[in-house]
């Protein structure tokens, strides 16, 4: 009676606790997929980088960072001036730090395009593409882009558009800009294919050293091919 009675109370605990350990490993295993699986998501998958089906590109790519500037600037003409970067035209010139700089004013003229307005006072919107008298002792610059394919004979049939000069020079002044009552300094020139143009206004009592500062400014001017 005691043996008869002492195998079911054997069977009685060992069936438990062998149910128990199947139980405790088949945890186990599902711990170590759900780690696996979170690893994986966490890295992105395998190191092969995302399917080309998936729309998503690797963050490494160029097109999934905007566009960058690859200009060279020129050195410094002074101390204390400040290196101004075209956002996406892809231009560099150096102005001095207190003058007033709009670059790309008015972005729905596309021909000749206005590449930016800089000089000792800022000029109004509404008269920002033409034209503003500086103060007296004073300047104002703008710097236009025609934009390809120029047409035949453009700006003129004897006007052709140089090299851009290691320093530009200003002489006898001999254009005009329709707001303003001052004649301007009309300097073309091309640079890496791209064909722009200066106008420069110098108040009526602007001496040497404004126009020597003005000629540091456009002769810093660099430009890079449009990509």
């Amino acid at each position: 009676m005691r043996v008869s009675l002492g195998i079911p109370l054997v069977s009685r605990t060992v069936v438990p606790v062998v149910a128990v350990l199947m139980v405790v490993r088949q945890l186990l295993v599902l711990v170590a997929v759900a780690a696996l699986a979170g690893q994986s998501a966490c890295t992105g998958g395998t190191s092969a980088g995302p399917s080309a089906s998936s729309g998503h590109l690797p963050p490494s790519s160029p097109s999934a960072s905007p566009p960058s500037v690859t200009t060279t600037a020129a050195d410094p003409p002074r101390p204390g001036w400040r290196l101004r970067t075209a956002r996406y035209w892809v231009w560099t010139v150096w102005t001095p730090r207190r003058w007033s700089f709009q670059e790309d004013p008015v972005p729905e003229l596309s021909e000749p395009r206005l590449e930016f307005v800089a000089g000792t006072v800022r000029v109004p919107a509404s008269r920002v593409a033409c034209g503003e008298d500086p103060p007296t002792d004073g300047a104002l610059i703008w710097l236009f882009e025609t934009v390809e394919p120029l047409p035949p004979g453009y700006p003129s049939p004897t006007i052709s558009y140089p090299p851009q000069p290691t320093r530009f020079r200003l002489g006898p002044p001999h254009g005009d800009m329709k707001c303003a009552s001052l004649p301007s300094h009309d300097l073309i020139f091309q640079s890496i294919g791209r064909h722009f143009y200066f106008k420069v206004i110098l108040g009526d009592h602007a001496g040497q050293k404004m126009t020597q500062r003005v000629l540091d400014v456009i002769s810093s001017f660099r430009a890079s091919p449009l990509t």
